[in-house]
């Protein structure tokens, strides 16, 4: 089987947001990358003092988070 492309949207994510729903697509995007799947993951953050919708980039358990800024 070929390695998928894979995104997950979700409302937040670990660790600025530590809720059920954030813990549990970690836990999935981090184990469908440790199975060798490019994973990404597009959620939301807030972020007082800036900018509303700016994105920030970041690889945290071998997945690519972009947060966009929803305050």
């Amino acid at each position: 089987a070929r390695p998928l492309r894979i995104l997950y949207l979700s409302h937040g994510y670990p660790p600025h947001e530590q809720a059920g729903t954030e813990q549990h697509t970690r836990e999935i995007a981090e184990g469908m990358a440790a199975r060798g799947h490019t994973v990404g993951v597009f959620s939301a953050t807030r972020a007082p003092g800036q900018p509303q919708y700016a994105q920030t980039a970041e690889h945290i358990g071998g997945v690519h988070l972009t947060r966009l800024v929803n305050n």
